[in-house]
């Protein structure tokens, strides 16, 4: 609502809310705004199927531990029985390889 007590147009209010949800997505620096992600894929050689159920567990959660280690967010991912994949957002002073290892 307005000061004069007339309530805003729908489209200003809508425009203010999708601004608020653009900005969060970004990683903020001092001098920097970026927007890093990564898709990877890990297989397995000869791609055995050798990725169980508590198999996959493990990973997922030696995954987990290596980004709370190395702070990359992960945004997605999905086990399955040969290969990995990951979906990950990272800060431009993060080095890929880093990461992967």
């Amino acid at each position: 609502m307005s000061r004069s007590g007339m309530v805003e147009p729908p489209r200003l209010q809508a425009k203010k809310s999708l601004y608020t949800v653009a900005m969060r997505r970004f990683n903020l620096g001092a001098h920097t705004k970026s927007d890093l992600k990564m898709h990877q894929i890990w297989t397995l050689k000869y791609r055995k199927m050798v990725l169980t159920v508590p198999v996959a567990v493990r990973v997922r959660d030696v995954l987990r531990q290596i980004a709370s280690k190395h702070e990359p967010e992960i945004i997605t991912g999905k086990i399955e029985s040969n290969h990995v994949h990951g979906f990950l957002s990272h800060r431009p002073n993060q080095e890929i390889s880093k990461i992967v290892q």
